[in-house]
Order: structure tokens, then C-alpha cells, then sequence
């Protein structure tokens, strides 16, 4: 049985889309709800957990409290989440880490496909890898070969 409700990267530009109801069907939320966010604060997910958050309380009348579960690269939050009664009242904000963190650590307390109910994939972002334009590497490759050569010298 799924035990939470998860978010996959937010944007507040679904709030319209997600924040209605189809005809007929029971009001939601019932109570107020628990956005979960296993970063810390002023990272992507929490900032947009927190945009978010004050617009579907006004819109729904309920409550919507964001609260940040930090630290093993989301796990502790993320299980926080997945720990939850299975109401749809605790959202997990979450990013690649939920993907990520089972090739990390094999002996996670939940499972992150099983535990969890994708609702919205609302954004995406980029990661990429800078140098200084001063340094002697101009791409990737000649990075790696630094590195390789250089064990424990470059950050």
C-alpha cells in the first residue's frame, strides 16, 4: 500500500491545475496538510514548497505547514514521509535524491518506489560542472585526466 503522497520538483505554475477539483468529487484536503521537505531551507524544493504552500491554504481554507527533515541526502525526510499516516494530508517535496539515494544506501527504511505516489513532476533544472577560465583544462575530459592524475589535489 502507498504511504504518502510525493512531489517530484515544484513549481508554483501548476497551482492552478492541481489546486482543482473535478466535478463531483469529495473536497480535498480535508485537514490541513504537511509539505515535507528532506533539504534544507533555501534549497529548490523548499523554496518552492514555501511559494506554494501559502496559495493552496488560501485557495483550499486549510493549513499547509512546510517543514524541512534534513540530512543522509533526503532520507531522513524522506522516510519521515513515507512513516506518515496514508490520509494525503503529508506531501514529500523531493528532488533527484529520491532516484539517487537507494544506490547510496541500500538499507533505507522505506521503499522509493513502493512507498510513495508520484503526483506532479511541476520542474526541472539543470546541474552543471564550472572551471575558471584561467585553468589550463577547457572541457570535461581534460578534468578527469587532471583528476586522475592529481588524486586528492583538485576541488
Amino acid at each position: 500500500m502507498k504511504k504518502t503522497l510525493a512531489v517530484l520538483l515544484l513549481t508554483a505554475s501548476c497551482l492552478p491545475a492541481w489546486s482543482q477539483a473535478p466535478s463531483g468529487a469529495a473536497a480535498y484536503p480535508s485537514r490541513n496538510l504537511t509539505f515535507v521537505v528532506p533539504f534544507s531551507t533555501g534549497t529548490g524544493a523548499d523554496l518552492l514548497a514555501r511559494l506554494l504552500g501559502p496559495k493552496l491554504a488560501e485557495r483550499w481554507k486549510v493549513s499547509v505547514v512546510t517543514e524541512n527533515r534534513v540530512g543522509e541526502s533526503g532520507a531522513i525526510g524522506t522516510e519521515f514521509a513515507a512513516k506518515a499516516a496514508p490520509n494525503g494530508l503529508t506531501v514529500l517535496f523531493t528532488a533527484t535524491a529520491h532516484g539517487t539515494v537507494p544506490a547510496l544506501d541500500r538499507k533505507l527504511a522505506y521503499a522509493p518506489l513502493q512507498s510513495f505516489d508520484p503526483v506532479v513532476l511541476l520542474g526541472t533544472s539543470a546541474l552543471g560542472v564550472l572551471i575558471s577560465g584561467k585553468s589550463p583544462m577547457t572541457n570535461f575530459k581534460d578534468f578527469v585526466v587532471a583528476s586522475k592524475l592529481n588524486p586528492g589535489q583538485l576541488n
